[in-house]
């Protein structure tokens, strides 16, 4: 499976190019994870540089909200040399910042 489809990378484009609007105030478009580890990921943009912005954890213990480099992320392999995937059935309910917001009592990312 692709993980960043054509379709996903329009929206994300799409969403970088609003004015006026933060990355943390919208929902996110794509859920990556890691499937031999416990890094989940939550993105809202991608920059023509290939900077993405979401909330992120790696599965060390905190969350975090910023940017990151789409190509890093893509090429990252676990611990058993299974590479990030695209969870197709994650649909957002709510916007990144929420999702910081109610990871931080557990520096837990939770996304279904």
């Amino acid at each position: 499976m692709k993980v960043i489809t054509k379709e996903i990378e329009k929206k994300l484009r799409a969403n970088a190019k609003l004015e006026g609007i933060d990355y943390a105030d919208l929902e996110p478009v794509v859920k990556l994870f890691q499937p031999d580890g416990a890094a989940t990921m939550l993105l809202s943009t991608l920059d023509d540089d290939g900077v993405v912005q979401g909330v992120f954890d790696l599965g060390l213990g905190h969350v975090e909200m910023g940017p990151a480099y789409l190509p890093e992320i893509l090429a990252t392999k676990g611990k058993f040399g299974l590479s990030i995937e695209r969870d197709a059935w994650f649909k957002a309910e709510k916007t990144v910042a929420q999702y910081w917001s109610d990871s931080q009592a557990t520096q837990r990312l939770e996304a279904y």
